[in-house]
């Protein structure tokens, strides 16, 4: 069984996409049945990310972050991404899981 995410990437960006993950304010990167995320595009007044006790804390965007997605995106570079990304963690995400 495929996820989602997976499934609207197949349908509508030929198996490569990047989603919201929005209640960890972090992107999802897409290609094939693979994924791995982004560190998130949001973030609190000290630079940390949203963890689950900080909920309610105001949230800026990092366009550091922005930018990187950005270009990875325009340079055609997600699966690239995915790839380099699963090689070098010790964790990922499972197949299709998304």
């Amino acid at each position: 069984r495929r996820g989602e995410c997976t499934v609207h990437a197949a349908q509508c960006g030929a198996g490569t996409g990047l989603q919201l993950l929005v209640q960890h304010a972090q992107v999802l990167l897409v290609r094939g049945g693979r994924a791995t995320v982004f560190p998130p595009l949001y973030s609190d007044a000290f630079g940390e990310r949203l963890r689950a006790h900080h909920r309610g804390r105001p949230l800026f965007l990092n366009t550091q972050v922005l930018d990187s997605v950005r270009q990875l995106w325009e340079a055609h570079q997600i699966g690239n991404e995915v790839v380099q990304s699963r090689l070098s963690s010790d964790r990922v995400i499972r197949d299709n899981h998304y």
